[in-house]
């Protein structure tokens, strides 16, 4: 039986439709990873949507919950300002929109979300009750002279890609293969002695949207045998481009192949959005990568709030 759209979806879907909104809370991209769990509810002035709070409804063991689909790095609030509005005006404008969508959330055990990192100020929801914690992530933020990137980088990050380049003849192929990009990912995963936390069939789920909206790509590294030793997977919006994904083959990672792919994005994306986003990572070996692209660390929230008897996970989670 098909579940009935609620009315809160039917008027974002129409307002997505006439505006810029960020990739991870489009109607079309929650569908292909959260399918029919995830809502939106609104603040209304008339017929004017003033904003609105994207989530993914869970439930484990009969208890409800708020969390984030795989996949999607930020999700949560977003606002429609109002034109004109004076900066003094903005802070009480938020305070009103966050209190009038916390009274419509369901009353779920807990919420666990990351906001994007546009999202500046979470005081309305500590004052009911909810805590954050900062993460990061890394962007470029002027990407319009590529000359002025690439002298912004490590230099030991130069010359990996000038190995890749003219040791390895390495070369960046658009690709609709997913299937050799997700053995790639695997293989990184496997390195680690872990599993991906995603299937191909929810790969392939994305990738037919993202591929419908033409707003991804796909990009190997090849060598002169025709040898792939890394692939990555973007996806962009009106005006950032994300790097979702990457993959290597364990046994060609000398190469340099996974940064050489990574500039060869960057040039690409100069070319449709303003900023590359690297999605970040607390991992210190991951972050340190994506610093040596000169990248800035930007931060973002992690929003919480845990009613008993889950409050202990506020502490696990800190």
């Amino acid at each position: 039986m098909e579940r009935k759209q609620s009315s809160n979806k039917t008027r974002y879907r129409e307002y997505c439709s006439e505006n810029h909104v960020r990739l991870f809370i489009q109607p079309w991209w929650l569908d292909a990873v959260a399918g029919d769990s995830w809502e939106v509810v609104l603040d209304l002035a008339g017929e004017e949507i003033m904003g609105g709070w994207i989530y993914k409804l869970n439930n484990k063991f009969g208890i409800s919950y708020i969390g984030m689909p795989l996949l999607s790095p930020y999700q949560g609030v977003f606002y429609n300002y109002p034109s004109g509005q004076k900066p003094s005006k903005r802070l009480s404008f938020e305070k009103k929109v966050i209190e009038h969508l916390i009274e419509q959330l369901p009353p779920v055990r807990y919420i666990n979300q990351r906001f994007h990192h546009s999202f500046k100020n979470w005081m309305p929801l500590f004052w009911n009750g909810f805590s954050q914690t900062t993460r990061y992530t890394y962007l470029i933020n002027d990407m319009s002279s590529l000359e002025d990137l690439w002298s912004s980088f490590d230099s030991s990050t130069r010359r990996t890609i000038r190995k890749a380049e003219n040791r390895y003849k390495l070369k960046a192929v658009k690709s609709n293969d997913l299937a050799v990009f997700f053995k790639l990912n695997e293989k990184t995963f496997v390195r680690q002695n872990k599993k991906p936390p995603y299937s191909r069939e929810f790969l392939k789920q994305i990738d037919t949207s993202a591929k419908e909206k033409d707003c991804r790509v796909i990009l190997l590294a090849e060598d002169p045998k025709g040898c792939v030793h890394a692939g990555i997977y973007i996806v962009w919006d009106h005006d950032t481009a994300y790097y979702l994904m990457g993959g290597a083959d364990p046994d060609l990672r000398n190469s340099g192949a996974s940064k050489f792919l990574l500039w060869e994005a960057i040039q690409m994306m100069s070319e449709k959005v303003n900023t590359f986003d690297f999605e970040g990572s607390m991992i210190e070996s991951i972050e340190k990568v994506f610093r040596s692209f000169g990248a800035e660390p930007t931060p973002y929230f992690r929003i919480m709030k845990y009613k008993w008897p889950f409050n202990f996970l506020k502490i696990l989670n800190h």
